[in-house]
């Protein structure tokens, strides 16, 4: 016999049911269907931007972890000549570059009543060749840079710690053509300039610094090296 109105699928809270069987009984309902939901291609990427991201930053903090050593670094800050103290000091844990020579942690004791070279910033490492056993110049002494053209120069090439001597040259219009000489100490050497001139900065004693300054000031002045035998 047909099935009745009532008897026909009809929607139940938006699902469709099935109509009875001959025998009464409803067959399985009908599954719900639906739009499907699609990942955008650009949310794909940038999730997988994300991810790679993330694996770098955190192959770059283990890389810097495993780099880092114990070095020194200026905790208060240090002006050129002063003597290094404990206090001015302490132990921080960095990577850095070795390039940059740092002094590593386990040296402490041996940099405690050294001289720094140059002024030490507050935070900035302690680097060879910042600090030493002496102060140039020492006490009682001076420094004077000259400038000396290839005639006024030994023939060797100075090096620092040389011993030589500041010969003064007569002045040509003089009726006084004595010379006179005082020792001193290499201390720095330039490289020359267009005109081969080199300016070479030597110690000598603080008292006859001005007159040697005024001297090499007026191009009056050569150098001489004394002997390298020890």
């Amino acid at each position: 016999m047909p099935a009745t109105r009532s008897q026909r699928s009809a929607p139940v809270n938006g699902q469709v049911l099935p109509a009875p069987a001959a025998d009464g009984r409803l067959g399985p309902a009908a599954p719900l269907t639906g739009p499907k939901l699609r990942r955008s291609p650009l949310t794909v990427v940038l999730g997988g931007l994300l991810v790679v991201a993330g694996g770098l930053i955190s192959v770059g903090a283990y890389t810097q972890l495993s780099n880092a050593q114990e070095v020194i670094a200026v905790v208060a800050p240090v002006a050129r000549g002063e003597r290094l103290e404990r206090a001015d000091l302490q132990i921080i844990r960095i990577g850095v570059d070795p390039a940059l020579h740092p002094i590593s942690a386990d040296r402490m004791s041996q940099l405690i009543g050294q001289y720094a070279l140059w002024d030490l910033p507050q935070g900035t490492l302690v680097t060879a060749g910042a600090v030493g056993p002496t102060v140039v110049p020492h006490k009682g002494r001076a420094e004077v840079g000259l400038a000396l053209s290839p005639g006024r120069l030994p023939g060797n090439q100075l090096i620092i710690g040389d011993q030589v001597r500041v010969v003064s040259v007569p002045d040509p219009s003089a009726t006084d053509l004595q010379v006179r000489y005082w020792p001193a100490v290499v201390v720095n050497v330039g490289s020359p300039d267009g005109n081969r001139t080199v300016v070479v900065g030597v110690e000598l004693e603080a008292g006859v610094a001005p007159e040697v300054a005024a001297l090499s000031a007026s191009g009056r002045v050569a150098l001489v090296l004394d002997t390298r035998e020890r």
